[in-house]
C-alpha cells in the first residue's frame, strides 16, 4: 500500500458555511492552570511579526539554492546543554518536487541519540550541527519544563507514566473485537484521481471547530508552505511543532524557513493573525517522505502567537491505550470531500480553513511511532495527537505528531507518525 502524506496543496478559496454544532471538545475549559511559556519566552499575549529580508539566492542545481557566505563569529553555540557547530550555509529545495538526494552533510551522523542528531537553520540561512552533548545542562533543562508544565497545565499522575514492560514491541491483540465487514479504512481521492489524500476509520466524524475555540484548540495553528497546507501545535512561546515533510521537499531538503505562514485560528476567525518562519530545527535523521518515525521538526516564529502551548506528554503507551485519542488540524477536505477553505474573517490573506476536531481510538505503538484510528485527510499534517488523562476537557497532553497513514491490510494500518515521549527531551531542549 503506497504511504500517503496528510498534506494538501493549497487551491482557490470558496466561501462555505456551516452549522454550529455544541460539544465538550468545544467547550472552554474551566481548569485552574493558567497559560504560560517557556523560559526567556515568556509572552502575556501576542506580539507582531518581525521582518526578514530577503537575500540574493545562488543557485546550486536546477533545483537548489543557497546564500552568500555567511559565517558566524563565533563557530559554536550552546542551546540548553546542547553544543551547536557552524556547518556552512544550509542549500535549500527550492520547490516541493525537487529531485535528487538529502543535502550534502559535512560529517556522518553519530548515531548517539536525537540531541547528537539534530540541524539548527537560523535566519541568515546557516546550518548547525550539534556535535557535543552536556547531561547535566540537559537534566537541568528537563527540570525546567516539567516545573512550567506542573505550573501552567499540571504534571500527569506518577503512576501514568514511565514504559511498560514490552512498550513499543508487536501488534495491539483486540482485533476480535471488531468485525471487518463494518470497520476498515475508507479512503478517498479528494483533489485528484490519482492520489489518496484522506483516510477515515469506517465513518468519517470530524466535527468543525467554532467560535469560541477551547483553549487546546486555540494551540493549533494552521500552515502555508511550499509543499502545500499543513497543522502544526505551539510547544513554546514561538515554537511549534510540526512535520518535516510540510517543512522540506520529498527528499528531506529543506525549504527557507520564511517560506512558511502559520496563522492562529485558522486564519479564518475574527482576531487571526499570522507569522512567518525565522529559524527550523529538525534531525539529520529524517530521509524523507515515508519515514513516519523521523517527520517531525520545530520552526521558530517571527512573533509570539499568544494562544498559549501544549505540553508533551511523557505517560505509558497503556496509559494513552486506555485513553480516548484526538486530533485537532486544519484539513483542505472535510468530511465527503467538502472543501475545508473559508473566506477570512478580518484578514487580507487570500486563504483560509475550517479547523476540524475528531477522536478515535489510539490502536498500537512501536519504533517510536504512535498508531491511531482516528480520521484524517490533507492538510491535518503536522498536527496534534493528544488525550485527557482526567477525560475531556481539562489537562491535556501532546501524545504525537501527525505524519501520514502508514501500514497495510484492512486493521493494521494507521494514521499516526512521531511518538511525542520519545521527542520530548529533543523539543524540551530545541524549543527555546
Amino acid at each position: 500500500m503506497p504511504r500517503t502524506r496528510l498534506l494538501s496543496r493549497t487551491t482557490a478559496v470558496v466561501a462555505i458555511s456551516f452549522v454550529a454544532s455544541c460539544s465538550g471538545e468545544d467547550t472552554l475549559s474551566t481548569a485552574s492552570h493558567s497559560e504560560g511559556a517557556l523560559p526567556a519566552l515568556n509572552s502575556p499575549g501576542g506580539s507582531p511579526p518581525t521582518v526578514v529580508t530577503e537575500r540574493p539566492r545562488i543557485p546550486v542545481d536546477e533545483t537548489h539554492y543557497t546564500f552568500a557566505e555567511d559565517p558566524p563569529a563565533n563557530p559554536f553555540m550552546t542551546i540548553n546543554g546542547v553544543r551547536l557547530r557552524y556547518s556552512g550555509m544550509t542549500v535549500f529545495a527550492d520547490s516541493a518536487e525537487s529531485p535528487g538526494s538529502y543535502w550534502v552533510r559535512s560529517d556522518a551522523p553519530s548515531h548517539t541519540g536525537d540531541l547528537m542528531e539534530t540541524r539548527y537553520i537560523d535566519e541568515q540561512g546557516r546550518s548547525w550541527v550539534s556535535d557535543q552533548v552536556y547531561p547535566q545542562l540537559v537534566e537541568q533543562r528537563m527540570r525546567d519544563y516539567d516545573a512550567l508544565v506542573d505550573q501552567t497545565n499540571g504534571l500527569e499522575d506518577l503512576e501514568d507514566i514511565g514504559d511498560d514492560p514490552t512498550e513499543g514491541e508487536g501488534e495491539p491483540g483486540e482485533w476480535e473485537l471488531f468485525s471487518p465487514a463494518t470497520t476498515t479504512w475508507v479512503k478517498s481521492a479528494c483533489q485528484s484521481p490519482s492520489v489518496i489524500d484522506t483516510w477515515v476509520w469506517t465513518t468519517d466524524d470530524r466535527v468543525p471547530v467554532f467560535t469560541p475555540m477551547s483553549r487546546r484548540q486555540r494551540k493549533v495553528l494552521s500552515l502555508t508552505t511550499p509543499r502545500g497546507v499543513c497543522s502544526g501545535t505551539m510547544v513554546a512561546g514561538n515554537w511549534l511543532l510540526t512535520a518535516t515533510h510540510c517543512l522540506s521537499d520529498t527528499t528531506g531538503a529543506p525549504f527557507q524557513p520564511r517560506e512558511t505562514t502559520a496563522c492562529t485560528y485558522g486564519n479564518y476567525q475574527s482576531g487571526a493573525r499570522c507569522f512567518t518562519g525565522t529559524r527550523l530545527v529538525m534531525t539529520r535523521r529524517y530521509t524523507g517522505d515515508g519515514d513516519h518515525k523521523h517527520d517531525y521538526a520545530l520552526l521558530r516564529l517571527s512573533g509570539h502567537p499568544g494562544v498559549g502551548w501544549m505540553a508533551l506528554s511523557q505517560a505509558r503507551e497503556s496509559t494513552i491505550k486506555k485513553a480516548t485519542g484526538y486530533n485537532t488540524g486544519y484539513p483542505v477536505n472535510g468530511p465527503g470531500c467538502s472543501f475545508g477553505a473559508r473566506t477570512p474573517t478580518g484578514s487580507s490573506s487570500t486563504f483560509a480553513f475550517q479547523g476540524y476536531w475528531s477522536t478515535g481510538v489510539v490502536r498500537g505503538f512501536g519504533s517510536s511511532k504512535i498508531k491511531t484510528w482516528i480520521d484524517g485527510s490533507g492538510g491535518q499534517s503536522g498536527g496534534p495527537f493528544y488525550y485527557y488523562p482526567d477525560g475531556c476537557c481539562g489537562r491535556h497532553f501532546l501524545t504525537g505528531v501527525y505524519s501520514g497513514h502508514f501500514g497495510s491490510g484492512k486493521r493494521k494500518s494507521y494514521n499516526g507518525g512521531p511518538l511525542a515521549k520519545a521527542i520530548r527531551t529533543w523539543v524540551s531542549v530545541f524549543a527555546d
